[in-house]
C-alpha cells in the first residue's frame, strides 16, 4: 500500500520483486484512464520504493496497477488537497 494514504502532494509506493522481471507501475483515475507511469523497466530481485508526485492531479481516488511477470496487483490511493 502507498503511504501516506491519503496523500498530499506526494506518496511512496514500495514493491518487492522475488526474481528478475519487467515491472510496470501505472496510476489511473476511477474511469480507468492512465494518468502516469511511475516505473516501466526490468528490475533485479529486491525491494524498491518509488515516489509519485501527485501535485498536477486533482483531489480524488486513484488506482495504481503493478504487473510484474505473471503477478498483477491493484491498490487504491486517495489524493487530498
Amino acid at each position: 500500500q502507498n503511504y501516506p494514504n491519503p496523500a498530499n502532494p506526494s506518496t511512496s509506493i514500495s514493491i518487492t520483486i522475488p526474481k528478475q522481471t519487467h515491472v510496470r507501475l501505472q496510476v489511473s483515475n476511477p474511469l480507468g484512464q492512465l494518468t502516469t507511469t511511475v516505473v516501466d523497466e526490468s528490475k533485479p530481485p529486491g525491494t524498491y520504493t518509488s515516489t509519485e508526485d501527485a501535485s498536477p492531479r486533482p483531489s480524488g481516488s486513484y488506482f495504481y496497477r503493478m504487473p510484474a511477470g505473471e503477478f498483477v496487483q491493484v491498490k487504491k490511493a486517495i489524493l487530498i488537497r
